[in-house]
């Protein structure tokens, strides 16, 4: 599932609700090292069903405040979350000071290489894009994503996609059939980085 379809605006209220979903990897080849320190990869990605809930709620203020649910779960420091990083990106594209409310209901599990963080990237560009006088394009927002993570354009598209690059170009491809998949979870978080 694509976050367009799970994005709301409410009118009125400087207010909007993104789904972002969760990814599993149907396959994937490290093809060696890249010059920028990335790796060169090719896969398949697929969107699930599992997902995280953004709400963004414009403030008068300046700043960025942070709410994660359930709370006490630990996603590091608020500066380096992903989600902040990308409401940081957005008002600088119109001018405007950043003055925003992200409260992230939490279903995909932490260091899971599920793209949780990258998922909810993506939903708080996608969600501000909504909110911003204007809009902004698409195409504006998942170049945004590629400077935050090689996978965050994957949930501006979801569903199945080959990914080539460092991850960040994208190429439908046929639909997964319709079946089940179990996710196990040991509860131990693991570093993309250092796998």
């Amino acid at each position: 599932m694509p976050l367009s379809r799970g994005g709301a605006r409410e009118p009125g209220m400087g207010r909007a609700v993104v789904l972002a979903p969760a990814k599993v990897n149907l396959g994937l080849e490290v093809l060696g090292k890249r010059p920028d320190g990335y790796h060169e990869i090719a896969g398949i990605l697929q969107a699930l069903r599992l997902a995280d809930t953004v709400t963004l709620t414009l403030t008068s203020g300046p700043g960025i405040d942070l709410c994660v649910r359930p709370a006490g779960l630990d996603l590091g420091p608020s500066e380096r979350n992903l989600a902040v990083r990308a409401a940081e990106l957005v008002p600088a594209l119109r001018g405007q000071p950043p003055g925003v409310a992200i409260t992230l209901v939490k279903r995909i599990p932490v260091g899971a290489g599920m793209g949780g963080g990258s998922a909810d990237a993506a939903a708080v560009l996608l969600g501000l894009g909504l909110l911003r006088r204007g809009g902004i394009p698409i195409e504006r927002l998942e170049d945004l994503g590629a400077s935050l993570g090689s996978d965050v354009p994957f949930f501006f598209r979801g569903g199945t996609q080959l990914v080539t690059g460092r991850g960040e170009r994208l190429r439908p491809a046929p639909p997964w059939p319709g079946c089940h998949l179990v996710v196990a979870h040991p509860n131990r978080p693991l570093s993309t980085a250092t796998i």
